[in-house]
């Protein structure tokens, strides 16, 4: 041993006290590290930020809440994240903290629920003892009053919550009956409950829309808002403590000085590229949903609550807010109820397990009559907005419900790229050259072959030769 060690020196310390250039260095890093880590633990929370904000510039009011309504096929050109053109969408954010004690009436017909602020799933509208609609009464948290009998309370843990909608279609049918159906929804407070006004509509069919968030230091603006909508549990304290000294103190502005934004944007770019890292290189035990397919789970939380008895499922909900919105308590279910709710897949690979790229052409070969009690959707995504390819063809999905050629077997063959095929023009939608794609196929009212594993989907194939 040195004498330097024995004495206890170490670089950048005199007499075992750290310099002035040492200590501010350290600090720095500290921040930095607790930022990073900061980013992944408010994913899920700025992910609720970015859509509360969305409906806000479209008309909601969470005080006074409105439904509002995609009464158009949702385009590339709204930005939902992992949207689809099939679905007819309906949507609200609730401020319980402003309305106490709040009525939704969901007629049958809708599928969805009520998520709270961190996208955890409360309770789900349109499956199990909800199946034939729901009349709910949505209970602030801390909430020690009596509720009415005659209503369903549903306790949540945020005093901003969301609505979510969704009406799907059947062969044949046209978003209209949906756009109606969705127009139905009665949201009011309880307060009102006795003579309720109307629940305003606003369409938003067509109208530009953007949920997503910034990946730089306005990640950390939206953050600062969404620690206004949630309440401080214990469980999050320690990461309160590290964010504290970076000016992110709930009921306190957000005012950086020009050191901590300086860390913060440094932060948000490494954190963007981790949570982007998870989302679509995950690392996950049982990745996929069949061991010799890539195609993979949509998320790996265990719980609608996003954590276990042991421990927060950090990574976990990352993985999965940094690339979908909302969430449901069926999709938790380990004994789901065949037709009923929908089924996701994604893949962000070809066969081979390289990534899809949008400069290479693709097919997916789709046995005939997936197991679906109503239809069956792809749709095909940017791995920048996480939301419907946006292209000229303005086509990011195709489904059972739109005229498709097909096979003499009853079997369809899917293309992705840049180029259409030779034929089956119908079957194709583009790509972009130089970015990435993920694909994600849905099953709605998935049947018993989905569960019990005798119905696989086929992995989509690389064409050596451009276009077939």
């Amino acid at each position: 041993m040195t004498k330097s060690r024995e004495n206890g020196a170490q670089a950048g310390f005199t007499g075992g006290y750290p310099t002035a250039e040492t200590s501010q260095a350290l600090y720095d890093e500290m921040d930095y590290q607790r930022a990073v880590q900061a980013y992944i633990w408010a994913t899920s929370l700025v992910n609720s930020v970015g859509v509360d904000r969305a409906l806000r510039a479209v008309g909601n009011t969470p005080p006074q809440p409105a439904m509002i309504v995609i009464d158009k096929p949702l385009s590339p050109k709204q930005v939902f994240m992992t949207g689809n053109d099939v679905s007819t969408y309906g949507l609200s954010a609730i401020d319980l903290a402003s309305t106490g004690p709040f009525v939704v009436e969901a007629p049958e017909g809708i599928l969805g629920g009520i998520v709270d602020y961190w996208q955890r799933a409360v309770i789900d509208i349109g499956v199990g003892d909800t199946l034939h609609g729901a009349r709910l009464l949505l209970l602030p948290p801390g909430f020690a009053g009596d509720a009415p009998k005659d209503y369903r309370t549903v306790p949540c843990g945020t005093g901003r919550v969301f609505l979510l909608a969704r009406g799907t279609p059947k062969p044949g049918e046209g978003p209209d009956a949906l756009v109606k159906l969705l127009g139905t929804v009665r949201l009011c407070p309880l307060a009102q409950s006795a003579a309720p006004p109307s629940t305003r509509t606003i369409r938003v069919g067509g109208v530009p829309m953007n949920t997503d968030w910034p990946k730089d230091f306005g990640f950390f603006e939206y953050l600062a808002e969404g620690l206004t909508r949630v309440p401080i549990q214990p469980i999050d304290k320690l990461i309160y403590a590290m964010i504290a000294p970076l000016g992110l103190v709930p009921g306190k502005p957000f005012a950086p000085d020009a050191r901590q934004r300086r860390i913060l944007e440094r932060a948000a770019e490494t954190g963007a590229q981790m949570v982007a890292n998870m989302a679509f290189a995950n690392r996950f035990e049982g990745r996929q949903i069949w061991p010799d397919r890539e195609w993979e789970k949509i998320t790996f939380t265990t719980s609608p609550e996003m954590e276990t008895a042991e421990r927060v499922e950090l990574d976990e909900r990352a993985q999965a807010w940094y690339q979908v919105s909302m969430n449901a308590r069926y999709s938790y279910s380990a004994a789901p109820v065949p037709g009923q709710g929908s089924w996701y897949t994604s893949t962000f690979h070809d066969s081979t397990g390289a990534f899809l790229q949008g400069g290479s052409s693709y097919r997916l070969h789709l046995d005939a009559d997936p197991p679906a009690k109503a239809f069956w959707s792809v749709t095909v995504y940017d791995t920048r907005t996480r939301s419907m390819i946006d292209t000229d063809q303005q086509r990011a999905g195709r489904s059972s419900l739109v005229k498709l050629a097909r096979n003499a077997d009853g079997s369809i063959d899917l293309f992705f790229g840049p180029e259409p095929p030779k034929a089956h023009d119908s079957n194709w939608i583009k790509t972009i050259p130089g970015q990435g794609f993920f694909a994600m196929f849905r099953l709605y009212g998935p049947l018993e072959p989905v569960f019990d594993g005798s119905w696989r989907l086929n992995d989509i194939e690389q064409l050596t030769s451009g276009t077939e």
